[in-house]
């Protein structure tokens, strides 16, 4: 990741789906059904979050590289390279 948005977005993103992993135990330790379920839906929000904010991160990325593509590239028309630039 070159952008510090990207980069932080993907840090926290990991970060998150790392605690939502952890609720696995506290699913194991609840004393009833709701509980379990409780705990469950929270770990699924928390995995959905983390999905989001890795996908915002990436297309961070792909704005910066589609930013870069669009500059223009100025060459000498007196050479060769004019006929080689995309």
């Amino acid at each position: 990741m070159k952008t510090v948005k990207g980069t932080v977005l993907c840090f926290i993103s990991i970060s998150i789906a790392v605690a939502a992993l952890g609720c696995g135990n506290a699913i194991n330790g609840a004393s009833n059904g709701w509980g379990m379920l409780g705990y469950t839906l929270l770990s699924v929000s928390m995995l959905f979050t983390a999905l989001i904010l890795a996908i915002i991160g990436v297309s961070a990325e792909n704005e910066r590289i589609e930013r870069e593509n669009r500059k223009i590239r100025r060459v000498a028309h007196h050479t060769n390279e004019w006929r080689d630039v995309q």
